[in-house]
């Protein structure tokens, strides 16, 4: 009767007799086996459950923990730590630990994002099912980071993602929409640079109020009392918090109104905007925030930034380019297109491709895409006026007519500007020491266009002779 700590003993022996010399039989015992007999049962322990939410950081590790109270059982139990999917709804066995001396039964795992769910912590010591102990009602991985910091300009063809930092174009009178989306603990807070001038939220009397720096601020002052308020009209932030994500998950949008630009008229204003996250408990000094911008390359998921260009007056782009092309695919070296435009703000610039199996495709959309059949396609921003469309080693499936498109603000959406096409022909060598070979195939230029480079061909033998 265990209940009692009363042992039951069980003792078994084996006897041996044996005969000496002088005929005497002498007994002893040999072999002795003892047992102490148990009365054994489940584990028992009253499930403790968390009736509050809990937060753990993006590959951070977490220590979960899981103390029963005391109890009868025997033989003493281990802890089989498990995840519950919520949304698959299954669980998954993660670990078996044995009690320490403090009496808990400690998990301790990186936790990641793959592991948004529940924990249970149950109780089993061989005997029956296992217990639920512990149950962590659900836990919300959290990564603190600036996911995105995306502009909302009056035409979409106004943001342009290819240079780095991505640009926004305004002209002035326009409203400078900024929209930040973050991920964080709760003791982050986030911050504005737009220009030389930092702002955040801050609550007073349970109301978001937006304040700015001090300008006249020391590098070792508080940040706290450097906040002054804001008095720059048509400016204001406003909060979004994800009631799902607890708050962890917020978007906030930086707005000025009817921007006015203080560049001259045929002149721009270009201001850095930069959406980044401090660390209210480690960062308190004037010069500790504004370091947090500087050293952009050690803070990369801390901090977004967009350049913000400002215009004082609209032109219709002109496009130039890209010029024919004609190459060996055996030669395999790289084709440059180039497209030349000029236009105030600077144009959104694509490329269209048409052959004879198709009537158009948009090169540009399907390079973002990263489609198979132009993953040897690249497209780069050179500058306002150029932008070059990059082929490796051309094939034949290259071949057709190349155009060039423009939009700005002078331009209607729907008519775009175009440039002249550009044909791109890709030639074989029939044999050694002959000139050129065209080949007659479905996927050639067509013969009128043919006949005019072999034109040009012999034009240029005719001139070099």
């Amino acid at each position: 009767d265990h209940s009692e700590d009363k042992d039951t003993i069980l003792q078994c022996q084996i006897w041996e007799t044996t005969t000496t010399e002088g005929g005497e039989e002498v007994t002893r015992v040999t072999e002795t086996y003892i047992w102490n007999v148990f009365t054994v049962e489940p584990a028992k322990v009253e499930a403790d459950v968390s009736e509050e939410d809990i937060r753990v950081t993006h590959r951070q590790f977490t220590t979960f923990n899981c103390i029963p109270e005391d109890h009868p059982t025997f033989p003493s139990p281990w802890g089989l730590w498990y995840w519950l999917d919520d949304e698959e709804n299954s669980e998954e066995k993660l670990e078996e630990v044995t009690k320490e001396n403090d009496g808990q039964f400690s998990f301790r795992k990186n936790i990641t994002y793959s592991y948004f769910g529940s924990f249970k912590c149950y109780l089993f010591n061989g005997i029956g099912d296992k217990v639920l102990a512990k149950d962590y009602k659900t836990v919300f991985v959290v990564e603190t980071m600036v996911k995105h910091l995306t502009p909302i300009p009056k035409f979409w063809f106004e943001y342009n993602v290819l240079p780095s930092p991505p640009e926004v174009y305004y002209v002035t009178g326009d409203t400078v929409h900024l929209s930040c989306n973050v991920t964080k603990e709760a003791d982050y807070d986030i911050w504005w640079k737009f220009g030389e001038e930092y702002y955040t939220l801050t609550i007073v009397d349970g109301t978001d109020v937006l304040k700015k720096l001090n300008p006249k601020s020391d590098t070792a002052e508080s940040v706290t009392d450097s906040l002054i308020a804001v008095i720059r009209d048509g400016l204001s932030v406003t909060k979004y918090d994800d009631p799902e994500s607890l708050g962890h998950q917020t978007k906030q949008d930086f707005i000025i109104s009817e921007y006015t630009s203080t560049a001259d008229n045929d002149a721009e204003e270009v201001i850095l905007a930069i959406c980044f996250l401090v660390n209210r408990t480690s960062t308190s000094t004037v010069g500790g925030l504004k370091g947090i911008t500087e050293a952009q390359d050690d803070n990369e998921s801390m901090l977004r930034n967009l350049s913000v260009r400002i215009f004082s007056h609209i032109t219709k782009p002109v496009v130039k380019g890209p010029l024919n092309q004609i190459q060996s695919e055996k030669e395999a070296k790289d084709m440059v297109l180039n497209c030349k435009t000029d236009g105030v703000p600077p144009s959104f610039i694509y490329f269209m491709f048409t052959n004879n199996k198709t009537d158009g495709i948009n090169i540009t959309k399907e390079v973002l895409k990263k489609e198979v059949q132009f993953t040897r396609y690249t497209i780069d921003r050179k500058s306002d006026i150029l932008t070059s469309l990059t082929i490796k080693k051309p094939t034949e499936q290259d071949e057709g007519k190349f155009t060039c498109f423009a939009i700005n603000r002078g331009t209607k959406e729907n008519e775009p500007v175009a440039g002249p096409d550009a044909d791109v022909f890709i030639e074989e060598r029939c044999s050694e020491g002959a000139q050129f070979c065209f080949k007659n195939t479905a996927n050639s230029l067509d013969t009128s266009l043919r006949t005019k480079i072999l034109f040009l061909l012999i034009s240029l033998k005719c001139v070099m002779e």
